[in-house]
């Protein structure tokens, strides 16, 4: 019992730090691309 748990657990961590390191790479990913969006948005002409 005391291996299930201990397995459980490490499979656990490994899924928290996939989807911390997913979602850092998702967002720094993004940032260019919402950089250049915004600059194209401003750089229209609005009149």
């Amino acid at each position: 019992m005391e291996e299930l748990k201990s397995a459980v657990e490490e499979h656990m961590e490994s899924m928290a730090d996939l989807v911390q390191k997913l979602s850092s790479e998702l967002r720094s990913g993004l940032r260019p691309a919402y950089d250049n969006f915004m600059g194209f948005f401003h750089a229209i002409d609005w009149k």
